[in-house]
């Protein structure tokens, strides 16, 4: 819903105006455009915890998923407890996003691109999807940050910016005449 988002917006529009200038804008800004420049080591710690129960959940839930994509009377005929097994996938799946969020803000099109691609090369099942969304998602957030990090070193842009560009990269093998050797200069 378009007004959804339009008050979202205007909400985060809000805060970032009475937000600091010299401290806590930038980390906002950084945090909506999602970066893993200023990630510690106790971060991925405090969300490591949180991301594996949710992945293993939604793991462990996968022949249900399949089940389900039959519609609620087939599920419930096939024996899944449909509103639990609906519970339980959304539980799974927020407090794995929720978790990577915190601490990296909004990457953008990693959650969008790896299912959508992995379901085109592996199909709808999703005893392969869901971990091949997870490995093609973490390939693509890695290729996201060779290219953040090859081109845009030097300006610290986040790596959501830098999306497309790394896509083309991945089939092009380079961009702008620049090539992974940079990164040995940073």
């Amino acid at each position: 819903d378009w007004s959804s988002d339009v008050c979202s917006s205007d909400l985060i529009s809000l805060v970032k105006l009475a937000a600091d200038p010299g401290n806590l804008l930038p980390a906002i800004t950084f945090w909506l455009m999602g970066s893993l420049a200023s990630l510690r080591m106790s971060d991925v710690a405090a969300a490591a915890l949180p991301i594996l129960v949710g992945l293993g959940g939604l793991t462990l839930l996968r022949w249900r998923l399949n089940v389900l994509s039959f519609g609620d009377e087939e599920a419930t005929a096939l024996g899944v407890n449909v509103r639990l097994a609906r519970l339980l996938i959304i539980f799974c799946a927020t407090l794995a996003t929720a978790s990577a969020v915190a601490i990296c803000g909004i990457i953008g099109l990693v959650g969008l691109v790896a299912p959508y691609l992995t379901r085109l090369l592996v199909g709808a099942d999703h005893r392969r999807l869901i971990p091949g969304s997870m490995l093609l998602g973490g390939g693509y957030l890695a290729l996201k940050t060779l290219t953040a990090v090859d081109i845009l070193a030097l300006l610290g842009t986040a790596y959501g910016l830098v999306g497309v560009f790394g896509l083309w990269r991945a089939t092009c093998g380079q961009w702008a005449g620049l090539s992974l050797g940079m990164l040995r200069k940073y």
